[in-house]
Parts: C-alpha cells; structure tokens; sequence
C-alpha cells in the first residue's frame, strides 16, 4: 500500500487508486531541484523521500501531466502546487503562506527541529509592537528561528542524498526489468504501471 507523502493529504493507494477515483501516485524526480521542491511541499522538516514514498496526482495540476503516453506520467519539470503546505525559508520574506486558501489553518507551522517546538505566530507578533526597538527585537527572533530551521533541514538533506543515490539505482533496475517485461510482451503498459506504483521489493535471483 502506497500513502502520500503531504502533510495534509491522506491518500493510499488501498482507499484511493486510479480505478475507483483516478489517483495515480508519482515517485519523487531524480533531479535534486526539483526533489527539493516536493520534499517542501510535503511539509514535513528533517524529512527525506525514500523508495516507497510518493505523492499523489491530487497535487499537480492537469498540466503537469504527458498527454503523449500511455500512462498517466508527470513531466519532468512538475512541482506539486495544489493543497500544499510550503515551509517556510529566509527568502520568503517572512510572510506566512499556506497554499491554496482554502486551508483551515490561519497560520502555517515552523517547526524547529532541535526541540521538535512548534513557533506559530501568535496574534500578538502580528500587531505592532508598542516600540521600534521591540518590533525590530521580534523580527529579528522569527527571521534567526526560520534560519535556523531552514539551515537543519538542508543539512539532514545532505546527509540522506548517499542514502537515496543507492535508492535510485534499486528503482532503475526495477524500471529496466519492466521495461523488458513490456518489451516482450509479458505484461501490457497497465500492469507496468501498476508494478511502478506498488510498494514491491524485487530482489536478484
């Protein structure tokens, strides 16, 4: 069983596949850009994909999709941008952003992974401060938190790429003996797509 890695999404493969509700669930890209956008917009800090995770087609939008094979593939430079939770950085300008809108929540959550503590804005950090030096004091707090929490979660992504190269070789070799399974004729384009999107170990007799 297949469960997508959004924070906020709870899609399996069990519950919600592409016969009963055309849900198809898509592995993390090879490219280290692009992974690291859909690792943000999972949600999740100090969070690494591995073979198993995936994200569901709930969260790309009907562009993102090939429209020249036969089954239901991504395009390479496809980002999940559809009801997403987006961690917040240093480069956002320190504006809290929940994507989309319709979102339940009035304020995203960073979380600082040091003591697993939660820094929500309150409603008091979002007035004015009753003097410059205070206002300047509390941005200065929130900007050295969100650094801070940004600068562990790339750190712990680094320390996962060696352990996700050895990943992504498993998952080429599974790709290849699909695609000569295909190739001869052992199995349609259907079950290969159902192959690549189930949680199957296949090891080398």
């Amino acid at each position: 069983m297949v469960f997508c890695s959004i924070s906020n999404c709870g899609n399996s493969s069990t519950i919600c596949n592409f016969t009963n509700k055309g849900i198809t669930f898509h592995m993390f890209p090879k490219d280290p850009d692009i992974k690291d956008k859909w690792i943000s917009a999972t949600g999740k800090t100090n969070w690494f994909p591995t073979k198993y995770s995936r994200i569901c087609s709930v969260h790309f939008t009907n562009e993102q999709f090939n429209s020249s094979t036969k089954r239901r593939t991504l395009i390479k430079s496809a980002v999940p941008t559809v009801d997403i939770w987006r961690l917040i950085t240093a480069t956002d300008n320190l504006q809290p952003t929940v994507t989309p809108s319709t979102s339940k929540c009035e304020f995203p959550e960073i979380v600082d992974s040091a003591g697993n503590q939660q820094l929500t804005p309150s409603i008091s950090d979002s007035v004015q401060a009753d003097t410059p030096r205070e206002k300047k004091l509390r941005s200065e707090i929130i900007r050295s938190r969100v650094v801070i929490a940004d600068q562990r979660l790339k750190i712990k992504r680094l320390q996962c790429q060696k352990k996700a190269r050895r990943y992504s070789k498993q998952i080429l070799k599974l790709k290849d003996l699909i695609k000569k399974l295909e190739d001869n004729r052992l199995i349609t384009g259907e079950q290969g797509w159902c192959l690549e999107n189930m949680n199957i170990t296949m090891q080398d007799t």
